[in-house]
Formats: C-alpha cells, sequence, structure tokens
C-alpha cells in the first residue's frame, strides 16, 4: 500500500437500488466522506453517488486508503440500513484501481462526474440529485453537519443523558456513565485538485475534467437520437 490516487467504488450487494438520492442520505454520504477526509487524511478529488454504487476518487497522502475505504464502507452500509429498517451486508468488496498518469486522472474525473449522464438519467452530470462534486470548485469548501437520521437520530439526546448522569469521581472530577459520540458535530468537505497538468491553474485543471464531463453529455445526447431513448425520471 502505497500514497497516490485511486478511484474506488463501492457497489450495492445484488446491484439493489439501496442508494436512491434523498436529502436524509444525500446528507449522510457528503458528511461521512467529509469525516472520511479529515479522520484518515484522503484528499477529496471528485465523488458522484449513484443509486446503487458510490464512485470516490481521492489522493492518499499517507497509504492508508485501505482503512479511509473500509471506514467510510462500513459507516455507510450501517447508515443505510437504518434508514431502510433493514439488516445484512449492504455493499460487495469494493474496488480500487491506481490512477498512475495525468490522462488516467483527468479522464476518471470526467467519468465519475458523467455517471449519470452514462446511464440517461440526467440530460446534464450537473442535474443529478445525487451527491455530486460536479458543481464544485477546487479549493472549494463546505460545511458538513452531522445529520440527526438513521443511526445518529436521537444522537444530541442520548449525549445529553449522558452528560446529566455524570457524577464526581473520588477526585472531585466528573466522569461518565456511558460513552459520548465520537463523532463530530461538524465537519469539512473540501473538494481538492489532483497533483496533475503543473503550470496550469486550479481554473484550468477543473475545466479539463469538465470537458471530459461535456464530450459524455454530447455522446449520450447522440446516442438517444439514434436509439430514441429517453432520459430517465429521476426524484
Amino acid at each position: 500500500v502505497r500514497p497516490g490516487i485511486y478511484h474506488v467504488t463501492f457497489t450495492c450487494v445484488r446491484r439493489l437500488y439501496l442508494l436512491w438520492p434523498g436529502k436524509r442520505l444525500n446528507k449522510v454520504i457528503r458528511y461521512l466522506a467529509a469525516l472520511t477526509s479529515e479522520r484518515y487524511g484522503v484528499l477529496i478529488h471528485d465523488l458522484t453517488a449513484m443509486s446503487n454504487h458510490v464512485h470516490l476518487k481521492v489522493g492518499d497522502q499517507y497509504g492508508n486508503h485501505p482503512e479511509a475505504f473500509a471506514f467510510f464502507e462500513s459507516m455507510l452500509a450501517r447508515q443505510v440500513n437504518a434508514l431502510l429498517g433493514e439488516t445484512g451486508a449492504v455493499f460487495e468488496p469494493y474496488e480500487v484501481v491506481e490512477l498512475l498518469d495525468d490522462d488516467a486522472i483527468l479522464d476518471t474525473a470526467g467519468y465519475v462526474l458523467a455517471n449519470p449522464v452514462h446511464d440517461h438519467l440526467v440530460e446534464k452530470a450537473a442535474q443529478w440529485p445525487g451527491v455530486t462534486t460536479c458543481s464544485m470548485k477546487y479549493g472549494e469548501r463546505g460545511v458538513i453537519k452531522r445529520p440527526a437520521v438513521g443511526l445518529w437520530a436521537d444522537l444530541k439526546d442520548k449525549e445529553r443523558r449522558l452528560v446529566k448522569k455524570r457524577k464526581p469521581d473520588s477526585t472531585g472530577r466528573m466522569k461518565y456513565r456511558g460513552t459520548p459520540s465520537e463523532l463530530p458535530d461538524e465537519v469539512v468537505l473540501e473538494l481538492v485538485r489532483p497533483p496533475v497538468l503543473p503550470g496550469r491553474s486550479d481554473e484550468e485543471v477543473r475545466a479539463e475534467v469538465l470537458a471530459r464531463v461535456a464530450k459524455a453529455e454530447d455522446a449520450a445526447r447522440a446516442e438517444r437520437k439514434v436509439t430514441g431513448r429517453k432520459v430517465g425520471n429521476v426524484k
């Protein structure tokens, strides 16, 4: 395991549509992506969450991406089960590809962002109602609050109850009867430029990525014109 740029795909078991876009799940995915980035130091280069899989392109600074991916997958699977009222496996073993040159990094970024377009779910990648970094600029940061849904629905109430149960120990200090959540109330999701095209600005590199997305949009539009296929209805 070594530092580098990696593309990881988390696919739902039997390709079931367990990740259908919605406000609650979108918040969970954004929060967990930002939390994983902060906790393990992996840099988010691009992200798209489809209805039955998640694409994540990251920069691994410390050679610990297996731990980061396992954490993200485990936490998301638990939340999906909690939101759906189900139990059991949510994901197949995730797939990882190391991206070794500029073309691979840029082409994969375009592929990740254009995924909803490839499947004819939307005409423009930025229209996808699920989680996507398509409209973000490199260096853009957003504060993501821990959503009070699923496993975290009554977390604050639990923490308040634990505080109320504190009692002084023999030294007069307060102690917990229980352990409060280790998940932060807020995390920061930052889109980081990958280390490509030295000498080019962040805006120019992002334009290279979005040009690939536009090319995919044009190709999908041309395919629909030939086949008569319609853009899918996504709510």
